[in-house]
Parts: structure tokens; sequence; C-alpha cells
């Protein structure tokens, strides 16, 4: 059996201290690489949420786009009616009742608009 003196016990301690060490490092060196690895999933999700977002505005504008473009073409057939009525009566002096219905078409129209 060997004696333990001063000089291999603080040989033993640095030993662990190294192992230690080296443990510490490769751990880390693991944390950084998978961090790294990780990096682009985390912009591309960023990007993603970002574009996402977008296209749900989008969605938004065009809704809004849509209900204005449908309240126009309502207005367009009530207005077109009308003026058919017209045109009818202006052609032969008849057709009293038809400017009649149109006019309170339109009447409707412009008083449920507002």
């Amino acid at each position: 059996m060997e004696a333990i003196n001063p000089a291999s016990l603080f040989a033993a301690i640095l030993a662990i201290c190294a192992e230690i060490s080296c443990i510490g490092a490769a751990i880390a060196w693991t944390v950084k690489g998978v961090q790294a690895a990780r990096t682009p999933s985390k912009k591309i999700e960023e990007r993603l949420a970002a574009v996402e977002k977008a296209i749900e505005e989008h969605k938004n504008f065009f809704a809004s786009d849509k209900r204005r473009l449908e309240t126009i073409e309502e207005g367009n057939r009530v207005t077109q009616k009308a003026i058919l009525a017209l045109l009818s009566h202006g052609i032969d002096g008849n057709d009293v009742e038809a400017m009649r219905v149109a006019k309170s078409e339109l009447q409707e129209y412009l008083i449920g608009k507002n």
C-alpha cells in the first residue's frame, strides 16, 4: 500500500477538478450546439407568426371589401330598376304602376341604407 502524502492528495484533487471542468465544457458545448440548431426554427416560427397575422388582416380587408361591393351592387340593381321604369313610362306613357313600385323600392333602399 502506498501512503497518502500531500503531493498525491493535491494531484488527486487536481485530477477531479480537471474531470469536472471537462464535463462542464462538454455540457456547455452541447447546450450551445442545441441552441444553434434551434435558432433557425425560432426564426421560422417568428416569420410564420408574422405571415399568419398578415393573412388574417388581409382576410378582414377582403371581407370588408366584399360587403362594400355587395352594397354597391344592390344599389345599382335598385337604380337600374328605377331607370327601366322611367324608360318604359317615357316610351309609351303607361306603366305608372311600375314607376310606383320602382319609387317605393328606391325609397326603401335609400332609407334603409342609413
